[in-house]
């Protein structure tokens, strides 16, 4: 019980030194009032300097081919120009309906070879947007999935 009225105090406490602050703001040894405006210069002038952005525009489609041993892919799609990728991951391999034997769990090696392509574009300060699909070759195949269990 004891405790509880002392972290009752102890928020009451935050919460009015949070309110205290507020409206002020501390530069460089100076207190400023919070409703004073600041404005921006623009420059409206033409460039061409390169701006990064890479959570936004234009994605590069890498098609990663992911079986029993690991995952394949071209690394040479992956190059400084480009910041975002579109994983497409063709994990048909697992169907029954593609490979014509069992539905197949997914395996250590093919989960370790996507973690290793993950790392390496993250090591290369890249993103990407991940797509699954049964359908080989990403060819428009319907009725390529699993049976659920």
């Amino acid at each position: 019980m004891k405790a509880r009225i002392i972290a009752g105090f102890l928020l009451i406490f935050i919460v009015a030194v949070g309110c205290a602050a507020c409206g002020k703001k501390v530069d460089a040894d100076k207190t400023v009032d919070a409703d004073k405006k600041y404005v921006q210069d623009l420059n409206y002038e033409e460039s061409t300097e390169e701006i990064s952005n890479p959570d936004q525009g234009f994605y590069r489609p890498l098609y990663v081919k992911i079986g029993e041993n690991g995952a394949a892919y071209n690394k040479a799609v992956i190059n400084a120009s480009t910041q975002l990728y579109h994983l497409r991951c063709d994990i048909s391999e697992f169907s029954a309906a593609v490979n014509k034997l069992s539905d197949k769990s997914m395996t250590e090696n093919a989960l370790d070879g996507l973690d290793a392509l993950l790392l390496y574009l993250k090591e290369n300060d890249k993103n990407a947007v991940v797509r699954f699909a049964y359908d080989p070759g990403y060819n428009g195949s319907a009725d390529k999935e699993p049976l659920l269990r």
